[in-house]
């Protein structure tokens, strides 16, 4: 073998023997393996911020929408819900995340935790925040990139129920005692509650679908007859109490009333006329239905029975 060619081969073997340069390959193996992992963790970050920020504005706008519909009708809700949220999240720069119809007004069951849409409803609303690739404006993706992932879709919802628990919508409902007298007949809906205690006289009949509530039910006041003399009574207790947040606004709807400010009159309300009359006034006229009476009570206020004209206004 010419001596060149020996002198090739020894050195061959030498540096095949040599590791020195194994830790530089094993160092961009692992460069490569700390980049995708750093990727993957900035954007994860990114996208956890966005979705916190887009829940947070889904929360405000079903807030401003619930809020907004307790004195406004449906549609003006809706687009109290909408500048809210595009005044947090700027169509410039998120794309047009809520539309009208991502917001739908309905009742909540807080049983099944389900939400229904039900038009012209003011119980309930749920809002809806889309970014996604339907919608044309999906999460762009940065170092994720390189791994094939360009974009992430993301939808949050938010359901807000207004307060307005059963008892302040058909009822008798009071902070102190509320005193049932004799001979009423209480139909299903109806609620009667006391954030003190409640007194029911004999003679009172409860049909199913009725609430008498009050902190502690085992506290209601009756006769020595007991639940014998009152149909319905026992199964129509509950232990609830409200925070009546309505009694520091009385006045302002009555002045509202009044005034014939469509913040506060019913629209089935075609007369805005307000009729002034006395209690007594009931014992020998009848109402005429889409009209306003303020009523004066000529002695103490009571709750209204079979045999007393309502000392109230409405």
């Amino acid at each position: 073998m010419p001596p060149f060619a020996a002198r090739f081969r020894h050195l061959i073997r030498l540096h095949a023997k040599r590791e020195e340069g194994s830790g530089t390959a094993m160092a961009l193996i692992l460069l490569v393996a700390c980049l995708a992992l750093a990727a993957f963790a900035i954007d994860l970050q990114r996208v956890n911020s966005l979705d916190i920020q887009l829940q947070n504005v889904a929360d405000n706008a079903a807030n401003a929408a619930i809020l907004a519909r307790s004195t406004q009708t449906e549609a003006q809700a809706k687009t109290a819900a909408v500048t809210i949220a595009q005044a947090n999240l700027p169509v410039a720069s998120t794309g047009n995340v809520i539309v009208a119809n991502d917001v739908e007004f309905g009742q909540w069951n807080a049983v099944s935790r389900t939400f229904s849409p039900v038009a012209g409803s003011t119980d309930a609303v749920r809002v809806t925040l889309r970014r996604t690739a339907a919608n044309g404006n999906p999460i762009r993706m940065f170092l994720l990139q390189v791994a094939g992932i360009s974009q992430m879709s993301m939808t949050r919802r938010a359901v807000m129920v207004g307060y307005d628990p059963d008892c302040l919508r058909e009822g008798f409902v009071a902070q102190g005692m509320v005193d049932i007298q004799s001979n009423n007949t209480f139909k299903a809906g109806f609620c009667i509650h006391s954030n003190s205690v409640v007194k029911v006289s004999s003679g009172n009949s409860f049909e199913a679908g009725v609430k008498v509530s009050m902190p502690d039910a085992s506290r209601v006041q009756m006769p020595n007859s007991g639940f014998a003399s009152s149909p319905g009574l026992q199964a129509a207790l509950s232990s609830n109490r409200y925070d009546i947040r309505i009694l520091s606004r009385i006045q302002t709807i009555i002045n509202g009333l009044r005034a014939g400010s469509n913040n506060f009159v019913p629209k089935y309300i075609t007369n805005k006329s307000v009729i002034s009359v006395s209690d007594t006034w009931f014992k020998n006229n009848t109402p005429v239905a889409g009209r306003i009476y303020d009523v004066n009570c000529s002695g103490a206020a009571r709750m209204p029975s079979r045999s007393a004209a309502p000392c109230k206004r409405w």
